[in-house]
């Protein structure tokens, strides 16, 4: 068998980089794969990611994650989701929710900065403008840590903490990301019952006619903000198809379909 030349397997290695790109424009795993190749998936991020990659076509879809802390969660759907999303449609609408606009900001930065990556530019053409353009300047895109606009679409992705106001922006994918900063808050009925009323008060009030909804979160407690969901059957009509993901960290009796373990097995087994 003759060997390739060096010269051979580079042009081989680009043409499966450029195979890979192509393909990662509509498939979610394989974009994850292409500008984080390092990411250590297990099968319930499989799952999470096919999912979300109906999202490129899909509309009215209301998907609840509930998996444990540090297991990927918010990396699939927060750090990465919206800048394929984006990629995809630039005149995607983004609101993405966590327990603190501070917090949530670093959802924002990390998507800028996968959007200014070599990687993500071997797939897309979406480019970013210019940094801290705040005001209402014509024909420039707005660009800051919590909000950012793509330049001559109405897409945008803006960020905010539970709590905050967040008129005027209409939203045609809301996620909310861990609402509870810790198990204490999740365990206070307080807390719980502040986040649901700003839930139901202003972020469901946001959405577009043809909105998705993505809900993720530690459970902490069978009442909170996927818990209050679920037991409002009349709120999940409104959002669409439901579409539940419960990962607990050891298998139980109830769990989802294509789980593959048996019972009390971990999520993650450890190394």
């Amino acid at each position: 068998m003759t060997s390739l030349t060096l010269e051979e397997m580079a042009r081989l290695v680009a043409l499966r980089r450029r195979m890979q790109a192509d393909l990662a424009k509509t498939d979610y795993k394989t974009f994850i794969s292409h500008v984080m190749p390092e990411f250590e998936w297990n099968w319930h991020h499989k799952i999470i990611a096919d999912t979300l990659s109906t999202l490129r076509y899909k509309t009215r879809q209301f998907i609840t994650i509930g998996v444990p802390a540090q297991t990927g969660k918010s990396e699939l759907v927060s750090r990465k989701f919206p800048a394929w999303i984006l990629g995809n449609n630039p005149n995607a609408r983004i609101l993405l929710v966590s327990y603190s606009t501070d917090f949530a900001s670093g959802f924002n930065r990390a998507t800028q900065s996968l959007m200014e990556s070599e990687q993500y530019k071997e797939i897309f053409d979406v480019r970013l403008g210019r940094k801290g353009v705040k005001g209402n300047v014509t024909g420039i895109a707005k660009r800051t840590d919590k909000y950012f606009e793509i330049p001559n679409h109405s897409g945008f992705l803006r960020t905010v903490g539970v709590g905050a106001g967040s008129s005027g922006y209409p939203a045609d994918i809301l996620i909310l990301d861990d609402l509870y900063p810790g198990m204490t808050e999740a365990l206070s009925e307080k807390y719980r019952t502040m986040v649901w009323n700003w839930v139901t008060s202003v972020g469901l009030q946001r959405l577009s006619k043809t909105a998705n909804v993505i809900v993720l979160n530690t459970r902490w407690h069978e009442k909170d903000v996927i818990g209050k969901f679920k037991a409002n059957k009349k709120i999940i009509e409104k959002l669409g198809t439901h579409i539940d993901m419960r990962f607990p960290s050891l298998a139980d009796n109830n769990l989802h379909p294509l789980d593959p373990r048996k019972y009390d097995e971990p999520l993650w087994p450890v190394s």
